[in-house]
């Protein structure tokens, strides 16, 4: 919850390919949340979703989201390693005045 009221953020689990009913894991926090404008402002107010992931390179993940029903936004994902040997996703949107209106 906000203080604009409660919103709909995007987290991710990871799945085992040849058994895909068992986890390996999720994230502990949302990779995507409702923080700039034009996510706050729209039809469905304070919500961000995915819309379809395209595997750019080893590395690196592009996110396409939709922002308040009103926008299509794109965000880059990189996979960073810890001195643990553990990785996180390391998400930065894509900063444009002129988003895609649907």
């Amino acid at each position: 919850v906000s203080c604009f009221g409660a919103h709909y953020s995007m987290g991710a689990i990871v799945l085992y390919l040849d058994q895909p009913t068992e986890r390996i894991g999720r994230t502990m926090r949302p990779l995507l949340m409702p923080d700039a404008l034009y996510e706050y402002m729209g039809t469905v107010p304070n919500v961000v979703f995915p819309c379809g992931v395209i595997d750019k390179e080893e590395a690196e993940v592009r996110i396409y989201y939709g922002a308040a029903d009103a926008y299509i936004g794109l965000a880059y994902g990189r996979f960073r390693k810890t001195k643990y040997n553990s990785a996180y996703l390391e998400i930065t949107k894509y900063q444009n005045d002129s988003l895609f209106d649907i």
